[in-house]
């Protein structure tokens, strides 16, 4: 797919103590090993704000409902005169957000069963023959 850019984010683990709620009032902690995603949303509003300024679109389908992009979809449109389509992914929630609603140009829902119907294959293979493994939680 010569068209499809990847942009790329990573996972960092984290390690910290939480709460254990079933034990109040005497509060026990459990340690626990997370992983949180990192960058994915400076670097895909870098990329949107770049093409927009290298005039590679006319119209950006942005899909989130990520309120980190406001401000993003705001310049891309009020400052660089390009359109915006929020493709809103609530995850089983009813509602998009608000105030990213009032800076796109139009918005749809995207329901999950549809993002889960849309996705790559499990493996896929990059223009340098690498071998690309989606999560099995996706």
């Amino acid at each position: 797919m010569p068209n499809v850019q990847l942009i790329g984010s990573k996972f960092n683990r984290v390690d910290k103590k939480l709460p254990i709620v079933d034990k109040l009032p005497r509060v026990e902690y459990v340690k626990v090993r997370d992983y949180v995603e990192k960058q994915a949303d400076v670097n895909l509003a870098s990329h949107m704000l770049l093409d927009a300024f290298q005039d590679k679109y006319d119209l950006a389908a942005v899909f989130t409902n990520d309120s980190d992009f406001v401000t993003p979809i705001q310049m891309v449109r009020y400052e660089l005169h390009k359109k915006v389509k929020l493709m809103l992914t609530t995850g089983g929630r009813r509602f998009g957000n608000k105030d990213l609603m009032k800076v796109a140009n139009s918005h749809m829902a995207i329901s999950s069963q549809f993002l889960e119907l849309s996705q790559f294959p499990d493996r896929i293979l990059d223009a340098e023959g690498r071998e690309i493994t989606k999560p099995a939680s996706w």
